[in-house]
């Protein structure tokens, strides 16, 4: 399992970071500090709740300032597992320890699957709530424990940049997803794609729309990220690139496509310099 773990840390290291205050990160450490104090090496961090807002007088750049509110509010929160069963959408689970013996694996694996789980459940409320950033997070969390809830990450992901906007991001997640649960949202998502670069067309953002294509991981999937990158610059009347794109774009469709044909016809305004007015613009 921590073998895993450090290959799946270093295969997605570089599209699930996701850049933390000080603040956060001391308050992060801080709680699973306080939270294992005097509990001994049995002591299995809990997942910390998202961090909270500096008060007057601490700063968001400081680690040491979220470290020790963390510490008071993992402490806290321990104490008051300890005195009642209760538990809320937000609160770690209470662990149980075993005096003077060895941990034991099953149980060990038993509480991780319990933990991702409870994290899985905090993530989707945090879409349906609108708290998107803490959402992304949960899933970072995910993506770096336990391969079994990786296609949950990626749903949650999906939708949580949707709803910021940022829509390429969102694609990109939704094209990882496999688990036949959330294939319904992975079908759906090119249509809503396509109609936000028609949008940015419609409004005449040519250049997000190259920079939002040409970001894409993955350029052939659904949509044809060259088609579009070509639409943006040939309206910005840089026929050069856009012919160039145009090209790749053809290479990489079906004859009788809608997109092949549009194209070729691109092409050949741009032969003939007898240029197409942009159609998705608004009356």
């Amino acid at each position: 399992m921590k073998k895993y773990t450090i290959l799946l840390i270093t295969f997605l290291f570089t599209t699930t970071m996701i850049a933390q205050s000080s603040f956060t990160n001391g308050f992060n450490n801080g709680y699973k500090k306080g939270y294992c104090q005097d509990q001994g090496i049995g002591c299995i961090d809990p997942i910390p709740p998202n961090a909270p807002i500096p008060k007057i007088g601490e700063n968001s750049d400081n680690y040491t300032d979220g470290y020790n509110r963390g510490f008071q509010m993992g402490l806290s929160a321990r104490k008051s597992n300890s005195n009642s069963n209760e538990r809320t959408r937000y609160k770690t689970a209470k662990p149980k320890f075993v005096d003077n013996v060895m941990y034991k694996a099953p149980n060990t694996e038993n509480k991780a699957k319990n933990k991702m789980a409870e994290l899985v459940e905090r993530g989707m409320q945090n879409v349906i709530y609108g708290n998107y950033d803490n959402a992304i997070n949960d899933a970072n969390i995910l993506l770096l424990e336990m391969e079994y809830y990786i296609q949950s990450a990626y749903l949650i992901k999906s939708k949580s940049y949707y709803h910021k906007n940022e829509m390429t991001k969102a694609y990109d997640f939704s094209l990882k997803i496999t688990n036949p649960d959330y294939l319904m949202w992975k079908a759906t998502f090119p249509t809503l794609y396509l109609k936000y670069l028609k949008e940015l067309l419609s409004t005449k953002n040519y250049q997000t729309v190259i920079n939002d294509c040409e970001n894409m991981q993955n350029k052939k999937a659904f949509i044809d990220a060259n088609y579009f990158i070509a639409i943006g610059y040939y309206f910005q009347e840089d026929y050069k690139k856009a012919k160039k794109h145009f090209k790749d774009a053809r290479d990489n469709t079906q004859k009788n496509d809608y997109f092949y044909v549009s194209t070729n016809e691109f092409l050949e305004s741009i032969e003939n310099e007898n240029y197409i007015k942009n159609p998705y613009l608004k009356n």
